[in-house]
């Protein structure tokens, strides 16, 4: 069933002023080949597009607010941890590499360079997400009628300097390792 009831034929509103007043000859065309009561569901179908949506219920903002709160967590857990990780592994495969064979070592120089740098990207778009969660977990408490708890926060940048310092360092090491 049609949640919004139908208007009355000759009822004014808004749309039939919309139609009444159209001057484009294609729409003219499309509504006068219409018979009245054709016209009259035309007009109840974009009743019903052009309706205000109901304000969600207050369940389904509860339920809204335990996901973008997940997902806020899950940005900020890969925030830190995917950089810290990065300069780990990084660390290791240099070390364990060091006395090794030039070209072993140009190859992982460059590909920790370069793995540096998707990293970096993915923590922009991360910290991006991040940022949109704690909107929307601020407008769900709005919506809501709890004051807004959730803050943006650039703790990351740090992490995102050294991710980068890295990756620049690694792959000028692996040029100069090449050029020797």
């Amino acid at each position: 069933m049609v949640d919004n009831p139908v208007p009355e034929p000759g009822h004014p509103t808004p749309l039939r002023g919309f139609l009444a007043g159209a001057r484009d000859p294609i729409v003219l065309d499309a509504v006068a080949g219409l018979s009245d009561s054709d016209r009259h569901e035309l007009l109840a179908a974009l009743a019903r597009v052009a309706a205000p949506a109901r304000p969600p219920e207050p369940e389904s903002l509860r339920a809204q607010l335990v996901q973008v709160n997940e997902r806020s967590r899950v940005y900020t857990v890969q925030l830190w941890a995917l950089p810290l990780g990065y300069l780990a592994v990084s660390a290791g495969v240099l070390v364990k590499l060091a006395d090794g064979s030039k070209p072993q070592l140009a190859v992982a120089l460059l590909g920790c360079g370069v793995l540096g740098v998707l990293l970096a990207c993915h923590a922009l778009n991360m910290n991006d997400g991040a940022w949109r969660a704690v909107e929307a977990i601020n407008e769900v408490e709005r919506l809501l009628g709890l004051p807004t708890t959730a803050r943006k926060r650039a703790h990351f940048v740090p992490l995102l300097v050294a991710v980068l310092l890295a990756a620049a360092a690694e792959i000028v090491g692996a040029i100069l390792v090449i050029l020797r």
